[in-house]
């Protein structure tokens, strides 16, 4: 109705600018007649001067027609302009809370706030994501590796920024985890970054990582645990994506619950279909309505684990070293102590030999004394015959030194 309304103005408008025109035309033709006419009584100068006036006025007049059919125009674009944006405002407010609109031909729409949060709540949990980054420089001996960013650009990435590096592709092709890095220069005009581990990598890992063709996937937050993330897997999908030894932990998930399974990992099935945590249900009251019961797999929070493992890792890394050079030192003890062993071996038989030769020795003296012992013993037998010789010659010697004095003392008597 307002275009209606709009298109009648403008026709009812170019009719009133037609009729000005037409009137013009006759003023201008009336004009000259009346110029003609009043040349005969007025001065020339005053016939010049009206007809100028009369033709000044006439094209202020046809500038007045002109402002005016613009300012119609005008006016009618305005009011189409904004019967337009009334129906955008509309369509905008039942796009924003999720009404139904006219283009929507009855479909109900969620909502540019609810999808807005949906999306805040689904980017608040991965945060910001640069997908098919390439290596610009391939990886050194210490994994710093620098890559290109196409989108965004500029692609707002800050040095010192945590980022966790996938392979971008499917897991069947061999898409993997690369690790957690840190940006230690960031050039937002090229669109590169230079990344450096933040944990401490293997030499398969750095390997890995060498040898990378894929193009990368940057996240700013590890991506979490989530249950919605494999519920439309079946098993064989699953034993596809998963590590061998994992893929039985999840296949349990959602499946009956065993005896031994702990309360924490059940989860309780009422009768109208609703689920809740069985010491939920035990707190509530309602554990007599449970129809059926579910095991419910523990979330695993990898980024705690990636790092509790690199921080192991490097703990591993340094008792082994230190059990390397303990051991170094032992095999040098061992070493030396071999050494002093042998030397101590030497001088065995060094000793050994001393021994034997002392021990000949010894045998030697020892017949030497028993020789000695037998020349001992006959000088000492001799020596007693000899004393005892001596002892009888002594009281032989005695009994002359007696009779001879005896003799003596008779003669000294006798003589006078």
């Amino acid at each position: 109705m307002l275009r209606r309304s709009s298109r009648a103005k403008k026709d009812t408008f170019m009719d009133a600018q037609t009729l000005v025109y037409i009137v013009l035309g006759l003023l201008f033709l009336l004009s000259i007649a009346a110029a003609w006419l009043s040349a005969r009584t007025w001065p020339v100068g005053q016939v010049i001067l009206v007809y100028v006036i009369f033709l000044a006025t006439g094209f202020y007049v046809y500038l007045s027609a002109k402002s005016l059919a613009v300012r119609q125009r005008y006016r009618t674009q305005v009011e189409r302009l904004e019967a337009t944006l009334q129906d955008l405002r509309a369509e905008n407010a039942a796009l924003e809370f999720g009404q139904e609109t006219e283009q929507s031909r009855g479909a109900k729409l969620g909502g540019i706030r609810q999808v807005r949060n949906a999306l805040h709540q689904i980017t608040l949990r991965r945060g910001r994501v640069w997908r098919d980054a390439t290596v610009a420089e391939p990886a050194g001996p210490e994994g710093r590796v620098t890559v290109a960013v196409p989108e965004p650009s500029p692609h707002g990435i800050e040095q010192d920024t945590i980022l966790f590096v996938f392979e971008q592709g499917p897991a069947s092709d061999g898409a993997q985890y690369l690790g957690e890095f840190q940006v230690t220069a960031a050039d937002p005009e090229a669109g590169t970054v230079t990344m450096a581990p933040s944990l401490d990598m293997t030499a398969a890992q750095l390997e890995r990582l060498q040898a990378s063709q894929m193009p990368w996937a940057l996240y700013e937050f590890l991506p979490q645990d989530r249950d919605d993330v494999f519920a439309s897997l079946d098993e064989e999908a699953l034993r596809q994506i998963l590590p061998a030894d994992s893929v039985d932990f999840y296949l349990r998930n959602g499946q009956p619950a065993e005896a031994d399974d702990p309360d924490e990992r059940i989860e309780g099935v009422l009768e109208d279909g609703t689920t809740a945590p069985l010491d939920v249900l035990r707190d509530r009251g309602e554990l007599d309505n449970v129809v059926a019961r579910r095991y419910v797999r523990s979330l695993r929070d990898y980024q705690y684990l990636f790092r509790e493992l690199g921080r192991q890792r490097v703990v591993d890394r340094e008792r082994i070293a230190q059990v390397e050079r303990d051991t170094a030192l032992l095999q040098g003890a061992l070493e030396r102590a071999r050494q002093d062993i042998a030397y101590r071996q030497d001088e065995k038989q060094k000793l050994d030999a001393d021994l034997a030769r002392l021990r000949s020795e010894r045998d030697v003296l020892k017949d030497y004394l028993e020789r000695l012992d037998v020349q001992v013993a006959n000088v000492q037998r001799a020596l007693d015959a000899t004393l005892r010789s001596n002892a009888g010659l002594l009281s032989s010697l005695a009994s002359y030194q007696l009779e001879i004095s005896q003799r003596l003392d008779q003669q000294v008597e006798a003589t006078p």
